[in-house]
């Protein structure tokens, strides 16, 4: 039985003229769609998708207050409560019924959704809206729609829609795909430049440009920060000035409560100036903003991949970004932008960030990859394949907390990754209910979850004076509740341990020693990588040889990044290697130690990249140690050899010979021959430094 059409006023939104178009592409069950932020195409879309489709329409939004928003809206346009015709999903909330039609829902959903049910079963079309984003589930979530479209759901329909990204790549992932690219509804836009403030003055140059901004123009004021602190920062800078105050000051995040962000889509009411993050870019179009003011700053995501942590760290904005936030300016009238760089700077701005799925959480991905049945995304259709490099050494450390078997999930992998929230919580909650401390392992894991940054690095301090708030406790049920589902109860026994042994358990990775001496900052971590106690630490004070390491936070330098720990917890080596104990394993190393300039042969007993006792070995496998020697020679150099004066005139000759017939003559010269050593030195019967002593590399060369 057909559903009942369903109708709405008229918006007068530029796409509502086209949805004849869009319908006819979605019934044939491709469509790449491009339209302006404010054009309508994620309020209008997925009701004409509803109303051309027997089955239910999915519409996935990056960001859970789009999808509130756009749920909202959509319910608001067919004059119904939200969880009848239009449901909304996302972690901790769930309105849909019998009847709903088109569901709202963040990415992560999708592809939690489609692990259990690859067929989709009652879905007819799926709508990605804001793709430009490219996140982590984005991509994998179209992906993975593609994959079951050519196996088991001919029949679905796939709709792509984006503000601003180059579309051809898209529509011939799938499959050469029609585009339509919708004109928008934009007005000129004045862009006035300053000179880029120092840090420490940037919520005063901001506040500024907002004064110039609210004189300059009669609408309301969009204000670009990069995160809540800086939010708080330019608000209290703003009234600082004493500015007009008729006008109301607001602010836009992805943690304000429903209420507040709808009373920020209103087009009536007093003028307005709303501080925002990245999410008024284009997740949420606001009415009757004519200038914006861009502080040129935005939160990235950076994954430390030696250590595996990661952080939100504050960088110059993109160019993409920054036109973004530029249009918003001129969707009601001509506007102005404010930008605080000046425009020499904006020709040194990075064009776009990395996808996630190159650059991203590699440990998630690697578990819903496994999951899925192709690890390392070889057959998948993706846009960017994740470098291999990042998933083997993903799977190795979620190897040491079980959950991986070389590539496969094992069955605590598999339990895991049924669960929606990362692995590694996922890994900590199951752990704790094996030992009967549920309740225990769900505190700490929503306290690790938590967005907030917590007053001192002791994990121990930290949950004692939070485990009341309100977000912990409603997290803790969350996590509780997700357990229990999943037929993880707690154990009718609880084991009596403690926190650090809770976490040791469960994170055998995150187990780390000292660094060479006492009262050293910098700890080893089982799973590879090093991580350093910040200046103020409470637990840098202690002798501690080994922390676990509940989180980091990464920062980054001149020369790469590292990582600071956030919350740690004291343990003993005795408790480490009780716990950790399937995982020690004694192993023969054979390789080059830089510290000596030597081979090092010995016998160690270690966890990870932890050692906890050496020996020497008594006798050394030539091949391992010739190896070795090899490697050191490509690290040190040609110069470790003994050459006499008559090597080095020959090899001169040589290299001239070379330069003269090169096809005659092989080259000589250092990165030649260390590239091609084995080839041509012998090191029969070197087992050591000394023993290169006896080689005669131009007797070798003649």
């Amino acid at each position: 039985m057909p559903h009942p059409t369903l109708s709405w006023q008229p918006t007068g939104l530029p796409v509502e003229a086209h949805l004849p178009t869009i319908g006819q592409h979605i019934r044939d069950g491709r469509l790449v769609l491009l339209a302006e932020p404010g054009a309508g195409k994620s309020t209008l879309v997925p009701l004409e998708a509803a109303n051309v489709s027997r089955g239910r329409t999915l519409l996935l939004e990056p960001r859970r207050l789009a999808a509130r928003a756009t749920a909202s809206r959509l319910a608001q346009l067919i004059g119904e409560p939200l969880g009848k015709t239009v449901g909304l999903t996302m972690r901790g909330e769930r309105r849909v019924s019998a009847e709903t039609r088109i569901e709202v829902m963040t990415e992560a959903v999708l592809t939690q959704r489609l692990r259990r049910d690859p067929e989709l079963e009652g879905v007819e079309t799926v709508i990605f809206d804001e793709f430009h984003e490219r996140n982590l589930h984005s991509d994998l979530g179209l992906a993975m729609c593609l994959e079951i479209s050519e196996t088991l759901r001919d029949d679905l329909q796939l709709v792509i829609m984006s503000a601003t990204i180059d579309p051809e790549p898209i529509a011939r992932l799938m499959g050469d795909a029609p585009i339509l690219n919708l004109p928008g509804r934009a007005f000129p836009v004045t862009t006035h430049h300053q000179r880029r403030p120092e840090r420490s003055q940037w919520a005063g140059a901001v506040a500024d440009a907002v004064s110039r901004a609210m004189s300059g123009s009669s609408g309301d004021v969009l204000v670009f920060a990069p995160g809540r602190r800086e939010i708080g920062q330019v608000v209290g800078a703003v009234r600082a000035l004493g500015l007009d105050t008729s006008a109301e000051i607001h602010e836009l995040h992805g943690g304000m409560p429903a209420a507040a962000q709808a009373s920020l889509l209103r087009e009536d009411g007093q003028r307005r100036i709303v501080v925002a993050t990245a999410v008024a870019e284009t997740s949420i179009t606001l009415p009757r903003i004519t200038a914006v003011v861009d502080g040129g700053l935005s939160r990235r995501a950076v994954v430390d991949p030696a250590t595996g942590f990661s952080s939100l760290i504050t960088r110059h904005t993109t160019r993409f970004a920054a036109d973004q936030r530029r249009g918003r300016a001129g969707r009601v009238q001509e506007g102005a932008c404010f930008r605080l760089w000046s425009e020499e700077e904006a020709r040194l701005l990075d064009d776009d960030v990395p996808p996630e799925l190159v650059v991203g959480d590699a440990q998630s991905l690697a578990v819903l990859l496994a999951d899925w049945g192709d690890p390392n995304a070889a057959e998948l259709p993706v846009l960017d394949r994740p470098p291999l490099a990042r998933m083997e050494h993903a799977r190795r450390v979620l190897g040491l907390l079980g959950l991986f078997e070389e590539d496969r999930l094992t069955p605590l992998g598999k339990s895991v990754a049924r669960l929606p929230i990362h692995p590694r919580l996922g890994a900590l909650v199951l752990h704790g209910a094996g030992v009967g401390r549920l309740q225990q392992a769900c505190e700490v894991a929503a306290l690790l979850d938590d967005e907030r940054f917590p007053e001192s690095d002791d994990l121990e301090a930290e949950l004692r004076r939070r485990r009341r708030d309100r977000p912990i406790v409603e997290r803790t049920k969350q996590l509780h509740s997700i357990a229990e589902r999943a037929g993880s109860a707690s154990a009718s026994k609880p084991e009596q341990i403690d926190l650090a042994a809770l976490l040791a358990a469960a994170w055998p990775d995150r187990v780390a020693q000292r660094r060479e001496r006492e009262g050293s900052p910098r700890f080893l971590l089982a799973g590879g990588g090093e991580v350093e106690l910040h200046r103020s630490s409470r637990l840098g004070a202690s002798s501690n040889e080994f922390i676990v390491v509940g989180d980091g936070g990464v920062v980054t330098h001149a020369g790469g990044t590292r990582t600071i720990v956030r919350l740690a917890v004291p343990i003993d080596r005795a408790t480490v290697l009780d716990l950790c104990g399937e995982h020690v394993t004694n192993d023969d190393v054979v390789e080059w130690d830089r510290r000596t300039s030597d081979v090092r042969a010995e016998r160690q007993r270690r966890l990870g990249s932890i050692v906890f006792h050496r020996e020497p070995l008594k006798k050394r496998p030539v091949d391992l140690a010739q190896a070795a020697l090899a490697e050191g020679l490509r690290i040190e150099g040609l110069d470790v050899l003994e050459w006499r004066d008559g090597d080095r005139e020959l090899r001169a000759r040589l290299n001239w010979l070379h330069e003269q017939q090169p096809g005659e003559w092989a080259p000589v010269d250092d990165e030649a021959l260390l590239a091609d050593l084995e080839q041509w030195l012998d090191f029969s019967g070197c087992t050591s430094r000394s023993d290169l002593r006896r080689i005669r590399p131009g007797q070798a060369l003649r």
